[in-house]
């Protein structure tokens, strides 16, 4: 039988990064229900609002490589902590946003710090359950993000507020709190070279793109 604190540390490891999985999950697809308040208080033009949505998925797309590389490179615990980080003070500055153009930036950065999280809350799950037991894990996470993707398309509190789409998430500075309680798997630094040609190589592509991304099962289009 495991020791209390391993099974302990397994189950915070599994809950942080399901409420960081969720949170970046929801604000991609909820942030469509606020566009009509956000056209009415900044007089916002379509352009603009379609650039609200893109903004986000543009930034994640082109960063994602890049924060799994960085997550190797400089610590999965440290890395989680900094995306965590940079995803909830963008949500406080797109929430504070006074006009669009503000809104579209923060809204950039936010999809930054996501992309950061995302590939890191399957590698802190992989280094913390043995192999016995990661399908349980990962049967987990693919649940929550199967539940944000199902709460982004009603959610309907951004209709009631201009920018509830924006807003903080509560668990954004609850994570931020419980995060030292990631195993030491999650610390491990494997100091491993970021393949710059290769990111180099994808961003531009995704830049360039006249279609749709494939962003967690949803097809997101891309308006230029």
């Amino acid at each position: 039988m495991e020791p209390q604190a391993q099974a302990e540390g397994r189950l915070w490891t599994l809950v942080l990064v399901s409420v960081g999985l969720f949170m970046v999950v929801l604000d991609n697809l909820v942030v469509n229900v606020a566009l009509p308040s956000i056209h009415n208080d900044f007089g916002a033009s379509v352009q603009a609002l379609e650039w609200t949505v893109n903004a986000y998925v543009l930034a994640y797309g082109v960063m994602l490589l890049t924060g799994a590389a960085l997550g190797d490179r400089f610590g999965r615990r440290r890395m989680f902590v900094a995306g965590i980080s940079l995803f909830t003070a963008a949500s406080a500055a797109a929430a504070l946003a006074p006009s669009a153009d503000l809104l579209i930036a923060a809204r950039a950065i936010q999809g930054i710090g996501a992309a950061i999280v995302t590939p890191l809350t399957l590698t802190l799950i992989a280094g913390a359950f043995p192999p016995e037991k990661r399908g349980i894990a990962l049967g987990v996470w693919s649940g929550i993000s199967g539940v944000a993707v199902a709460l982004g398309r009603v959610d309907r509190a951004a209709r009631e507020h201009p920018h509830a789409a924006h807003e903080p998430r509560p668990g954004g500075a609850a994570d931020e709190q419980h995060l030292e309680r990631l195993g030491p798997a999650a610390q491990q630094d494997h100091r491993r070279r970021l393949a710059r040609h290769g990111l180099l190589a994808v961003g531009p592509q995704l830049l360039s793109h006249r279609g749709t991304i494939d962003l967690h099962g949803v097809r997101v289009p891309l308006h230029r």
